[in-house]
C-alpha cells in the first residue's frame, strides 16, 4: 500500500450494503479510473467512530466520516470529476451529537438538500443513493436518505434538513461499489481522532419575492405621474437589480431596469389600467419573480373643477384696503392659485401666487377708491382647472377701513354670533330670531327657528350643523345650514345661556342656577350633570374633548377635566359677574365681565389674576381666533377691544355704533364680526384698523 501518511490528498471511501454498518463488506474498486467526487473541507476536533474502509483498503477499522453544516456548499472544482453539490441554510457549529439529535427532532425542517452528479462516460450510475447519518453514541443512525434517478446524466433531489446542524454524508451505489471522495484542504492522518468538516462558505440564495407594491394592487384614481415602489430583501444583503415589466397588457413586457426599489413613471394616459411586475436578481443572477399587479389612472374628471368665488361679492363697493378674498372649495383640489390685478385683462398683477389648500387669502396694502379684479383656479396632481369667473370690488375712502356696519334683516337684539367659516355665519337673538350669511355679511337673511323664545347662545361644528339655546330650556338644531331648525328636548324649563360642542355628537349647555346639560348623541338626548354652583352660567369654552370651563354670576369659574363628569370651582379673584370666557391655548385664557373686569390665567385656570383696566363699561363677550394671540372683546355702548398678545394688553378700536355689542366672533386674524342691540351687525376685514 502506498504510504498514505505522506499523500497530499486523502481519499475517504464510504460503502453501503444491505446491512450497512452492521455487516462485513467486500469492496471491489471500479476498473480503470476511479470515479471521484470533489469536496472542500476544513478540520474540526471531535471523535466519531464507525466501522468502514479508508481509500477502499482494509487497513483500518476506523473510518473518517465526512460531516457538514447546513448552509455550506460541496462544489465542483475540476471538470474531470463528478460533483455533489449541497445547498442548505444557515450555519452553526454543532459538535455535540446529542444536541444535534435534539435539534434534528425539532418540528421545523427545510427542504434544503440539492444534489447533482455527472458522469457522461459511465452508464452504471443508476440508483445512486445519498445517505445522511447521525451518531447516537454507539452507532450511526440514518436521519435522511435520498435515492437519485439519472436523467440525461444528471441526478437531482431534495432532503429535509434542519438549519445550522452537523450531518455525516455517505455516498454510494446500490451495487456496493465504493465512491471515492478526494479530500484536498485538510491533511488527515489515519488513526487520528479527527472529523473532516465541510467548508463553511455560505450558499447564495435567491432574493425574496418582491411584494408590498405601491400603488397597491387594484388601486384606482392613480396620478398619471406616479412613483412605483416595492419591497424586496436578500438574505445575504446582496445588491439587487430589478427588472421592471410594465404596460397595458395583462402580461406586461420588459420596461426598464433599476437598482432602487422605486421607479418614477410619468406621462401615463388618464383612465387607463396598467399592469406591472418586478423580477429581482442578485449578483450571481439568482432571481425571484413577483406577481403581476395593476392600477388604474384617474380620468380627466380627476382634474378639479374651477372654483366659484365667494366674497366680497362681485362689484362690491366701499371695501377696506385690507380684506379677505374667499372662494368655495373645489372637489379634488389640493391647492389654489390666486390672481389679483388692477385691470380686467390681468396684464399685470397685484398678487399672483399659489396659496396652498386655503380657500381664502388676506389681501393687504390696497389703495383707496380703486377697483380690483381677481380670479382663482384649482390644482391637484392630475392638472390645473381653468380660471374661475372674474370678480371685482372697489375700495372705499380711508374712512371705510376698520369696522363697518352691515345691513341687518332684523331690529331685534342679537345676543350671540358664530362663524364656522370665514364667510358663513349665524346670529341669534330675541323672540327666536336667527339670521344667516354665506357671503361674509354682504347679505344676511332671516331663518325660521321654530321658536319664539329668545335665543342667547349659538354654536356650529360645521358649515351646516349647529345648535342654539335660550329661554325656557329651548334647544334647536340644524343639519342643513339653517334651512330648517328642529327643536330638541332639554328635559328642563330653566333658561339656557351658553352652548359648546367638542364634536358633532358631544356637547354641553349651561344656564340658570348653574344647570349643566350634556349630550353624547348630537342632542337627541340631554342629561343633567352634577354642578358645583347655583350661580347662573353665561359662557362655556372647551380646549379639548375632556377639558372645559364655564363662567357666570359672582365671579364664578368652574372647570372639568373629565368631559363633564365632575366640575370643580376655581378661584377667579373677583365676585363680579363674568359674562364670557375664551382660551387661545390649553393654558392661556381670559374671562371678561361687568365693569370692565378682565381676569387672565396662564396655567389652565389654577391661578387667575385681575388685569389692570381703565374700562368701566361692561364687557359682554370675548373671542380669540383659534390657536392665535389675536382676539376681540365687545361690550356696552359699542365698546371694541383688541389684543394681539393673548390678552396681556388691549387696545380700544373705533366703533361705528354706540349700541351695545353682545357677542363677537373672530373668523380670522383680520376678519371679525360683532352683533348687538337693535339688530346691530358690524364687521372688519382689516383687523379693525
Amino acid at each position: 500500500m502506498t504510504n498514505i501518511y505522506k499523500l497530499p490528498i486523502v481519499l475517504l471511501v464510504l460503502i453501503v450494503c444491505n446491512f450497512f454498518l452492521s455487516c462485513e463488506h467486500n469492496v471491489t474498486e471500479p476498473a480503470g479510473q476511479k470515479t471521484k467526487v470533489q469536496f472542500t473541507f476544513q478540520k474540526t476536533n471531535h471523535n466519531f467512530y464507525g466501522k468502514g474502509w479508508w481509500r477502499g483498503e482494509h487497513s483500518s477499522e476506523r473510518s473518517k466520516n465526512i460531516s457538514f453544516t447546513t448552509k455550506e456548499t460541496l462544489s465542483k472544482t475540476n471538470e474531470q470529476i463528478d460533483e455533489v453539490k449541497v445547498l442548505c441554510l444557515d450555519m452553526t457549529q454543532w459538535y455535540d451529537v446529542d444536541e444535534f439529535i435534539k435539534a434534528w427532532n425539532a418540528t421545523e425542517q427545510y427542504s434544503l438538500f440539492d444534489t447533482t452528479l455527472w458522469d457522461d462516460s459511465r452508464d452504471d450510475w443508476e440508483n445512486i443513493s445519498l445517505t445522511l447519518k447521525s451518531y447516537t453514541g454507539d452507532y450511526y443512525q440514518v436521519v435522511g436518505e435520498l435515492n437519485l434517478s439519472i436523467i440525461d446524466s444528471i441526478a437531482k433531489g431534495t432532503i429535509n434538513l434542519n438549519p445550522g446542524l452537523n450531518y455525516f454524508l455517505y455516498c454510494f451505489r446500490s451495487g456496493g461499489t465504493t465512491v471515492y471522495i478526494n479530500e484536498t484542504d485538510a491533511e488527515i492522518v489515519e488513526g487520528e481522532d479527527n472529523v473532516v468538516r465541510l467548508d463553511s462558505s455560505a450558499v447564495d440564495f435567491a432574493p425574496e419575492v418582491p411584494g408590498s407594491p405601491y400603488p397597491v394592487d387594484g388601486a384606482t384614481g392613480v396620478s398619471t405621474s406616479v412613483t412605483l415602489n416595492w419591497e424586496c430583501y436578500d438574505a445575504e444583503s446582496d445588491t439587487l437589480t430589478y427588472y421592471i415589466y410594465f404596460g397595458t397588457e395583462s402580461d406586461p413586457p420588459y420596461y426598464s431596469m433599476t437598482n432602487e426599489n422605486s421607479y418614477i413613471l410619468s406621462g401615463l394616459s388618464a383612465g387607463t389600467t396598467y399592469h406591472w411586475k418586478i423580477e429581482a436578481y442578485d449578483a450571481d443572477y439568482n432571481s425571484s419573480e413577483g406577481p403581476v399587479w395593476s392600477f388604474t389612472t384617474g380620468g380627466s374628471s380627476s382634474i378639479p373643477a374651477a372654483p366659484t368665488l365667494y366674497m366680497p361679492a362681485d362689484r362690491a363697493t366701499d371695501q377696506p384696503t385690507s380684506l379677505s378674498l374667499e372662494w368655495n372649495s373645489s372637489s379634488l383640489a389640493t391647492s389654489y392659485n390666486l390672481q389679483v390685478s388692477a385691470n380686467n385683462s390681468f396684464s399685470s398683477y397685484i398678487y399672483n401666487q399659489n396659496v396652498g389648500s386655503s380657500t381664502y387669502y388676506q389681501l393687504t396694502g390696497l389703495s383707496n377708491n380703486t377697483t380690483y379684479y381677481w380670479r382663482v383656479n384649482a390644482s391637484n396632481s392630475y392638472g390645473t382647472s381653468g380660471w374661475s369667473n372674474v370678480w371685482s370690488f372697489t375700495t372705499g375712502s380711508a374712512s371705510t377701513n376698520g369696522w363697518i356696519t352691515q345691513t341687518s334683516p332684523t331690529s331685534d337684539n342679537l345676543y350671540s354670533v358664530y362663524f364656522p367659516g370665514t364667510s358663513t355665519g349665524f346670529a341669534v337673538g330675541s323672540y327666536g330670531t336667527i339670521i344667516n350669511t354665506t357671503n361674509g355679511g354682504t347679505n344676511w337673511t332671516l331663518q325660521t327657528s321654530g321658536t319664539s323664545n329668545t335665543l342667547l347662545g349659538v354654536y356650529f361644528v360645521s358649515l351646516t350643523t349647529g345648535w342654539a339655546v335660550g329661554y325656557n330650556g329651548t334647544i334647536v338644531k340644524t343639519t342643513n345650514g339653517g334651512s330648517s331648525w328642529v327643536t330638541q328636548s332639554s328635559g328642563i324649563t330653566d333658561d339656557l345661556y351658553a352652548v359648546c360642542f367638542t364634536s358633532s355628537t358631544i356637547g354641553y349647555v349651561g344656564g340658570y342656577g348653574g344647570v349643566i346639560l350634556k349630550t353624547s348623541d348630537g342632542g337627541s338626548t340631554w342629561n343633567i350633570q352634577s354642578s358645583p354652583t347655583t350661580s347662573d352660567l353665561w359662557s362655556m369654552y372647551f380646549t379639548s374633548s375632556t377639558t372645559g370651563w364655564a363662567v357666570g354670576q359672582y365671579g364664578t369659574i368652574i372647570k372639568t377635566t373629565n368631559s363633564g363628569s365632575t366640575w370643580s370651582i376655581q378661584n377667579s379673584n373677583t365676585s363680579t359677574l363674568l359674562n364670557s370666557i375664551c382660551f387661545n391655548s390649553s393654558a392661556s385664557g381670559i374671562a371678561v365681565g361687568s365693569n370692565g373686569i378682565i381676569v387672565q390665567t396662564n396655567d389652565g385656570g389654577n391661578n387667575w389674576s385681575l388685569q389692570t383696566s381703565t374700562i368701566s363699561s361692561s364687557i359682554y363677550w370675548i373671542h380669540f381666533y383659534p390657536s392665535s394671540s389675536t382676539g376681540w372683546a365687545v361690550g356696552s355702548d359699542g365698546l371694541i377691544l383688541k389684543t394681539t398678545n393673548g390678552g396681556s394688553n388691549w387696545a380700544t378700536q373705533d366703533s361705528p355704533t354706540s349700541n351695545s355689542l353682545f357677542s363677537v366672533c373672530a373668523a380670522s386674524t383680520n376678519v371679525c364680526y360683532a352683533v348687538g342691540s337693535s339688530g346691530t351687525i358690524i364687521y372688519t376685514s382689516s383687523g379693525g384698523n
